[in-house]
């Protein structure tokens, strides 16, 4: 999780494998297309492609993200199963954005769309913590058993 250049909260995410993207090259400062495993969206992003996940509903209502420590968000996360497709697009390609609006690829890019998320036992467990944790800091009560029932 970090904060980019234009104040916006993002999720990073590492991959096994390794896909097309495209990324600045710091040397000449033009955008190449090399191999990576690593995607990152917004916060808004994550949770609008994932509304219809239960456990992303919950989480967006009761966990705020930068509150989080590092170790948190990585118990949350890590070894989950994202679904995400992505769709070259060469200049002139037209799509429409997370706002609905019709766009037009300037250059080669990549649309990666985030289709779903699985957690195990552990992550799922994480999560519950997290939820209590920061109820108790804000003087909620949170109840751990029910939350085991939703979740």
């Amino acid at each position: 999780m970090f904060v980019d250049k234009e104040d916006r909260l993002k999720f990073g995410f590492k991959f096994n494998e390794k896909f097309e993207a495209r990324k600045l090259d710091k040397e000449t400062g033009e955008f190449v297309i090399k191999d990576d495993n690593e995607l990152s969206f917004t916060k808004k992003q994550f949770n609008f492609a994932l509304q219809d996940n239960f456990v992303i509903t919950v989480m967006s209502q009761q966990i705020n993200y930068a509150a989080l420590e590092p170790i948190e968000m990585i118990a949350m996360f890590k070894g989950a199963e994202l679904t995400v497709e992505r769709t070259r697009l060469e200049e002139g390609d037209t799509y429409v954005d997370i706002n609905g609006e019709e766009q037009s690829a300037d250059d080669t890019m990549f649309l990666t769309e985030l289709k779903d998320i699985k957690f195990g036992e552990k992550n799922m467990a994480a999560i519950k913590r997290v939820i209590i944790k920061q109820a108790e800091v804000d003087g909620k009560s949170i109840d751990a058993d029910m939350l085991d029932l939703i979740l």
